[in-house]
Order: structure tokens, then C-alpha cells, then sequence
């Protein structure tokens, strides 16, 4: 089965590393480990299956229940999605990765930015259009201005839709991103912050983009795929094997200082509070299925075959949603893709200490399946308060850069390279409580629907009106909002105040003082912060 175009050629990108040989792993990895279990293992067949087979394979915690989306043809091999002011779907598409043992196809122009629409509110897409297509291995993008900012290392565009019909008119390069031709390796995120920044993992950058024109400035590289937020603003990423890194301060406050900036050169950041890995105590996974694809098999499997810790480790996702139990509040789910599952960690803690732990008894997972396709790799709340799973439902997910004899053996058996241009969208729901299909409709909202969207109990309500009030620029909005500062219901609610009327540029002195008497610390915290921004001293950050 395949969706393929007619742009398809078997390129290969001339910036791809050169193939990394098994030999390079010996004396630490031990990977010829990983073939002797193997050899010693009957391994499931792994055919393809549809969007309704697949979903039989899910295993889900007590509770809760998985719902398809999208699948192919609507959708091909998602890695990076967002929902727009309206509850659409936007999602990127990776067809190029991994068609063949070889590689081919990275180099050519056969991805897309798709939008998917449920236009008759029954929770499944229905309607696609395509945004933008011809695009070479993109990672991640954000909406900027009503327009959209692409990344397709090594290239940064600006993506506009002229005439209003959800495509993309005219393209513009408008920075770097990235290095092109290592997707294991290479920048992703452009994921906005309550700070107003799109901040980035694997990129010593962040960015804005006003009024057409794009700023950037450096920060701390830290992470490989996928950045998410808590509802104070703190940054979380991960990589590869380490499920979980926080920042306990904003990273650009440490280049403030040239003496930090100096420490930093002789220590990692993660001495200063920055990236600093709060999962050391909650790393093993439990999966229902052998996972013959892990390269490095001495380190990272169980003498079952199976996954013991964490691998592939992609799109995790701090929960900020009101549709799950309250007790999932502030958990970060982690998609992991060599495992087949999304696990589910609690955090817990003040100040300069994370207690990590796993929410579920050792062996149970948010969902785990007995499909080798399985490939989940971000993951986003909804606006419905769901936690929605980007799967790529792909044979391959080593990459042929690190390839190893034996996992490629494994592809072969079970013809794990048939089956390219698939991919599904999953929605996990808490089945005792109530969920709504209705789309959000805030694009053409006024101000005064937008700051009372605020103080919602689901994050990416408050997220979305702090970003349409900020782009927008409408003054109208800013004695209302410095008013919502005092008056807010909740503490979130007056601290995206606060931050909205920074991004507007318009956070003075009397409204910071006033803050600063607030009863809620976060709120504390931000009127500091948004002070610190007008002081000469601190201008950088």
C-alpha cells in the first residue's frame, strides 16, 4: 500500500553523513547482544493494518479509551502537528524518512503541511487541504502573524496565505535553520512559550516574528525532538534515551552574564538549572510486543526482547488540559516510538527539586500496542482537552546512518519496508468525562471573548488567546488587559495577562508594582520578570 507522488526519486540528501559502521559501537554497546536475543526469539509477523486493525492493538490504562482522527490518505507519516484559533489540525508530513533500507527518497520533494478539519463535529477529520507541498524532510513549524513560519533545515520560511483559501501563496526564506541531511540530528520545535519566544530543541536559537520580520537570538542548545511547556512557562524536552529535561530557570538569562557564559563553556548547563534531567528514577518501559529494531540491543533490552528503558524518545507533552482526571495535571506523556507506547510520568515538586516518578505499577502504560507500526512521535493537548498522539505508522525507525546488520536482518523478515505514506492521528479521552466536538472558532474572536479565554482551565485556550491578542496588536486590548492583571479569576489568567501585554510591548511599571503584590507566586514571578525586561542590563532577555 502507498500514496507516493510522481515527485518521488529515490534522492539521497548530498548532506547526509557518512554511514556510521557497526564497528564504531564496539567496546561500549555491545550490539551484537541484540542478534543473539533474537536468534533465540520467534518476533510477531508485522503487516500492515488498518487505522480500525491497529486500534484493536492498543492496550490503554483503566479508564480511558483511544479514538482515531485521521488517517491515510488524509494523512501520511505525521512527526509535528498544531491546532489552529479554529481546532483544525495542522500536521506535518514525513514521507521521505526511511523508505528503504537505503535511505532513498530523503532528498526528495515529497513531504507536505496538511490541514484537517472535522467539519461535522463528530471527533474525525474529514476534510484536508493541503497547505503546502514539495517540501524536503520539514520538521516543525509555528503560526505567525495569521501566517505560518516553516522549518526545513537547513532553510527558515515565511509562509503566507494571500487570498484566505488555507494555502500557502508565497514562501519567503527568511533565516537558517538547522543542518539539513542528519533527521536524527537536526533542529525542531519553533514552539511558542508564554514568554511570546518560539523556542527550539536541538538549536542554540529562540525567535519572534513581528511585524513581517524575523529576531533571533542565541540560547542553550539542550534537547533532540520535541519541546513542550507547564502551565508556569517552564521549558521540558528530552533525548533519545532520557525522557525528560527541564529548565529551572529561562536558559537565555544565563548568557546575560559573561561570567555564566564562561562556566557554561567549562560545564554543562545543566550545573546552572538549565536542562537539567528530572526522569533518572522513571526510565523503564513495559511494552506488550519484542522490539527487534534497537540498535543498541546490549544496553537497552530485556533477554524477552523487549524495550527495558527508554530509546527513542520524541514529542513529549506536559499535560495542561481539563478533559483527563485532575491528577493528570502537570504529567508528561512520552511518546516512544522503539516501544510502541506513550508512558506517563508524574512530577512533583517546588523550587530547584523535581521528584520523578511513574504514575502506573510497573506494568502499565498510557497505551502501548502490539503493533511494530506503532510509531508515536508528539504529542499535544487538544483543544477539547484530549491528549492527542501523532503516529507515523512506519516499518523503519533506525535510521540508515546508524544502521546495524542484525536490525536490518529483522526488516527484511518481516518486510517492514512495505508500506510507506501511512500515518494515523489518535485522540486518548478519559471515558467518564464529558468531551466536547465543538471547534473553538477563536480566529475572528473580539478582545474581550479573547482575555476572558484567559482564565480557561485548559492551557491551550490560554495559550492560543494570549498568541491572537499579541499578534494581533489591537490596543483596544491593553486597558483591559492590564485591568484582567488585578482582576483575573485565576492566578493563570493574570499571568498570561501580564505576558500578553509584555509581547504587546506594553507591560509599564505601575502594573508590574501591582503584580508584584499578588497573592499567587507565578504571578510574582512574571511581574519580576516582565521588570527585569526594562532594565538596560537585562535588554538581551
Amino acid at each position: 500500500m502507498t500514496f507516493a507522488d510522481d515527485k518521488e526519486s529515490g534522492s539521497v540528501p548530498e548532506e547526509r553523513p557518512a554511514i556510521r559502521p557497526p564497528s564504531a559501537l564496539h567496546g561500549w554497546a555491545d550490539w551484537e547482544r541484540g542478534k543473539k536475543i533474537f536468534d533465540k526469539i520467534n518476533v510477531p509477523p508485522a503487516p500492515v493494518l488498518s487505522p480500525e486493525e491497529e486500534q484493536a492493538t492498543f492496550k490503554l490504562a483503566p479508564g480511558y479509551r483511544v479514538e482515531l482522527v485521521a488517517a491515510e490518505p488524509m494523512v501520511a507519516n505525521p512527526i509535528f502537528f498544531e491546532f489552529d484559533a479554529d481546532g483544525r489540525i495542522w500536521a506535518l508530513e514525513y514521507r521521505g524518512y526511511m523508505r528503504d533500507l537505503e535511505g532513498r527518497g530523503e532528498g526528495d520533494p515529497i513531504c507536505k503541511l496538511v490541514i484537517l478539519e472535522d467539519t461535522d463535529e463528530d471527533g474525525k477529520a474529514d476534510k484536508q487541504i493541503v497547505y503546502l507541498e514539495g517540501l524536503v524532510m520539514p520538521r516543525s513549524f509555528a503560526f505567525v502573524e495569521g501566517d505560518v513560519l516553516l522549518a526545513e533545515p537547513p532553510n527558515l520560511w515565511y509562509c503566507q496565505d494571500l487570498d484566505g483559501d488555507s494555502r500557502c501563496d508565497k514562501r519567503t526564506k527568511v533565516g537558517n535553520y538547522g543542518v539539513a541531511g542528519n533527521p536524527q540530528h537536526t533542529a525542531n520545535g519553533l514552539r511558542r512559550g508564554i514568554d511570546n519566544w518560539l523556542h527550539s530543541a536541538d538549536w542554540g536559537k529562540r525567535h519572534q516574528f513581528r511585524d513581517g520580520q524575523l529576531i533571533e537570538q542565541d540560547t542553550i542548545h539542550r534537547g533532540q525532538f520535541g519541546v513542550s511547556f507547564d502551565d508556569f512557562g517552564r521549558f521540558f524536552t528530552c533525548h533519545e534515551s532520557n525522557a525528560a529535561t527541564a529548565d529551572f530557570i529561562p536558559a537565555e538569562y544565563l548568557l546575560c552574564n559573561p561570567k555564566l557564559i564562561s562556566l557554561l563553556r567549562k560545564r554543562n548547563a545543566d550545573a546552572l538549572g538549565v536542562h537539567i534531567s528530572i526522569a533518572r528514577n522513571a526510565q523503564v518501559v513495559f511494552l506488550i510486543r519484542p522490539t527487534p529494531q534497537i540498535t543498541l540491543g546490549g544496553l537497552e533490552l530485556r533477554d524477552d526482547g523487549t524495550l527495558r528503558t527508554y530509546t527513542i524518545v520524541a514529542g513529549t507533552c506536559v499535560y495542561r488540559g481539563d478533559q483527563f482526571l485532575e491528577d493528570a495535571r502537570g504529567n508528561l506523556f512520552v511518546p516512544e516510538a522503539g516501544g510502541h507506547l506513550v508512558g506517563r510520568l508524574k512530577l512533583e515538586g517546588s523550587g530547584l527539586t523535581f521528584d520523578d516518578k511513574r504514575f502506573y505499577p510497573d506494568d502499565q502504560e498510557l497505551i502501548a500496542s502490539t503493533d511494530e507500526r506503532f510509531r508515536p512521535l508528539n504529542a499535544r493537548t487538544g483543544p477539547d482537552g484530549a491528549l492527542y498522539i501523532a503516529d507515523m505508522y512506519h516499518g523503519i525507525i533506525e535510521h540508515v546512518i546508524f544502521m546495524v546488520p542484525w536490525v536490518a536482518d529483522q526488516i527484511k523478515a518481516r518486510k517492514l519496508e512495505e508500506g510507506n505514506d501511512l500515518g494515523r492521528i489518535w485522540r486518548i479521552v478519559y471515558e467518564d468525562n464529558p468531551i466536547s466536538r465543538k471547534a473553538p472558532q477563536l480566529s475572528a474572536a473580539p478582545v474581550e471573548q479573547l482575555i476572558a479565554a484567559l482564565d480557561h482551565p485548559n492551557g491551550w485556550w490560554r495559550d492560543t488567546a494570549q498568541r491572537l491578542l499579541v499578534d494581533g496588536g489591537d490596543a483596544s486590548a491593553i486597558p483591559l488587559l492590564k485591568e484582567f492583571t488585578r482582576e483575573g479569576k485565576t492566578h493563570l489568567g493574570r499571568m498570561h495577562a501580564l505576558w500578553a501585554l509584555a509581547g504587546m510591548g506594553a507591560l509599564v511599571w505601575d502594573t508590574a508594582r501591582v503584580a508584584l503584590a499578588d497573592p499567587h507566586e507565578y504571578v510574582r514571578a512574571t511581574a519580576l520578570r516582565g521588570i527585569a525586561r526594562h532594565c538596560a542590563a537585562w535588554s538581551r532577555c
